[in-house]
């Protein structure tokens, strides 16, 4: 709650509240449909985070994203929607990306290269290259 508290003061500061819907969530089961409202997402950590589920969430949803291109966040940023990369704590460069972003209100691509069956045969090609095998396809 204490550090609630200090994003809601920082806000008030910057003059967010009077200008922009910022919602400060927590922990909810309806996720899905708040993603599916918003304009974009932000993941701006400066800690990378090796997998990155919120930003991979949006984007499944079709919603842009802003983040620091690092860790599993960047990765996944550079495969599915280059445009929401930003450089590690680039706050000039992080600005211009959110006016350009909620301007142009690009088109998130619904390819994914992270399916569930990519990582199935992708697992399964390394399981036939390290048992030398000629082993059949997936069922």
């Amino acid at each position: 709650e204490p550090y609630l508290q200090e994003l809601r003061d920082l806000c008030a500061r910057l003059g967010l509240i009077e200008n922009v819907d910022i919602s400060f969530t927590g922990q909810r089961a309806d996720v899905r449909e708040i993603y599916t409202i918003s304009d974009l997402v932000f993941s701006l950590s400066t800690k990378p985070e090796s997998f990155g589920r919120t930003v991979l969430e949006a984007l499944s949803l079709g919603v842009p994203v802003v983040a620091y291109d690092h860790g599993g966040v960047g990765e996944i940023l550079t495969a599915m929607f280059p445009p929401g990369k930003v450089p590690l704590g680039d706050q000039t460069i992080l600005q211009q990306r959110v006016e350009d972003l909620l301007q142009a209100r690009p088109t998130v691509a619904e390819c994914s290269p992270f399916s569930r069956r990519t990582m199935l045969d992708e697992t399964f090609r390394l399981y036939q290259q390290l048992a030398g095998s000629n082993l059949t396809e997936l069922p």
